[in-house]
């Protein structure tokens, strides 16, 4: 059986710059229908993210921490009791992936776009103000 990930992308364009990040209901982007991101089945950036599928012998930098505390309707998508379920800012990936050794050029093109994608939502509305929700199941 093959691990899959179920992924959405949350934009805080409702918090103020003066307020904490994700103050106030943020947009998300449901990513879990992409087939080339669920389809894709990088098992690298799965393990660095969350530990799943890890053949590195390294420990993932970041633990699963279930559901973001903020912005989150786990109703609405998935059970955030999961022990796979988690969320990471975009440089928390990086530092995740640095940690792993794994180089974002080794990556699949689902994953280099949903990096990019990332990346030109903290252009728009700050650092650590876009973060990845996501769930892999094994």
């Amino acid at each position: 059986m093959s691990a899959e990930i179920i992924a959405y992308i949350q934009f805080d364009d409702n918090s103020s710059k003066d307020e904490q990040p994700f103050s106030n209901h943020p947009s998300t982007w449901d990513l879990s229908q992409d087939f080339k991101l669920a389809g894709e089945k990088d098992y690298t950036f799965y393990a660095a993210i969350c530990g799943v599928r890890n053949e590195s012998g390294i420990s993932p930098l970041f633990p699963c921490r279930g559901l973001p505390p903020t912005g989150w309707n786990k109703v609405q998508w998935f059970d955030g009791d999961d022990p796979n379920v988690s969320w990471l800012t975009l440089s928390e990936i990086h530092l995740a992936l640095q940690h792993m050794r794994v180089e974002v050029e080794s990556l699949g093109v689902g994953m280099k776009l949903l990096l990019r994608t990332m990346k030109l939502g903290e252009e728009f509305y700050g650092l650590d103000r876009v973060r990845l929700v996501f769930c892999v199941s094994d």
